[in-house]
C-alpha cells in the first residue's frame, strides 16, 4: 500500500514539476523579450516551452518543485541565449532545434545533479540506501558531487556523439550539394519563406 502511494506521489511529482519547468521556461522567454525586443514574440515564447519540456526530463521524477522552477527559468534564458547566437551568426535553424534541445538538454541535464534529492531518487529510480546519490546541493554523505561529474561526463560524451554522428550525416551531403537550399531561399530565411513571413527575419 505505501509503495503504491509512494508511485502515485512520483507520478504527481512528474506532472507538476514537468508543467512547472515549461510555464518558468516560456516566461523567461516572454521576459527577455520583453527586455530585448520591447515585444512579447509568440515564436519564441512557444520554443521557450518546448525548452523547459526538454529541460524537465531528466530530473522531473527527482528534484524539488524548487529545483523545476529554476531550471525552468534557466531554460527560458539558455534558449534565448543560443537562439540569439544562431540569429546573429547567420545560421536559419528553421525551429531552433538546437536551441530547444541541446540548450534544455544541457541545462536539465545538470540541474538534476544539483536539486535531485536522495528521498525522491529511492522511489523513482533505485533505493540503494545509504548510497543512493543526490543533487550536490543536498548532503547524502558525499554522494552529491558524484551525481553532478556522472551528469557532466554523459553530457559530454553524448554531445560529443551527436557532433560526430552528424558530422557523418551531413558533411557528405554539403559535398554532394545537397545541404543547402537556394540563396534566395536560405538569405530570406526557411521559415520566412515557408510560413509567408509568419516569422521575423531579425529578432535583433
Amino acid at each position: 500500500s505505501s509503495g503504491i502511494n509512494a508511485e502515485y506521489g512520483a507520478l504527481g511529482k512528474v506532472a507538476v514539476n514537468t508543467t512547472l519547468c515549461a510555464t518558468a521556461s516560456a516566461i523567461a522567454v516572454a521576459v527577455l523579450s520583453v527586455y530585448r525586443e520591447k515585444r512579447i514574440e509568440p515564436y519564441s515564447v512557444v520554443n521557450g516551452i518546448c525548452t523547459g519540456l526538454a529541460g524537465s526530463s531528466a530530473g522531473c521524477a527527482t528534484m524539488t518543485t524548487e529545483g523545476a522552477l529554476v531550471t525552468g527559468l534557466l531554460c527560458g534564458a539558455v534558449y534565448f541565449l543560443l537562439s540569439s547566437i544562431l540569429c546573429s551568426a547567420g545560421v536559419d535553424d528553421v525551429t531552433d532545434v538546437w536551441p530547444i534541445h541541446f540548450g534544455g538538454g544541457m541545462v536539465g541535464m545538470l540541474s538534476a545533479a544539483f536539486f535531485t534529492t536522495q528521498s525522491f531518487y529511492k522511489i523513482a529510480v533505485l533505493d540503494s540506501g545509504d548510497a543512493t546519490p543526490c543533487g550536490a546541493l543536498y548532503v547524502c554523505d558525499g554522494l552529491g558531487w558524484r551525481l553532478f561529474v556522472a551528469n557532466l561526463v554523459f553530457l559530454i560524451a553524448v554531445s560529443a556523439w551527436s557532433f560526430v554522428a552528424g558530422l557523418a550525416l551531413f558533411l557528405p551531403l554539403k559535398v554532394m550539394s545537397l545541404l543547402r537550399v537556394d540563396k534566395l531561399t536560405e538569405d530570406a530565411g526557411l521559415d520566412f519563406m515557408a510560413d509567408k513571413g509568419a516569422v521575423p527575419l531579425k529578432r535583433f
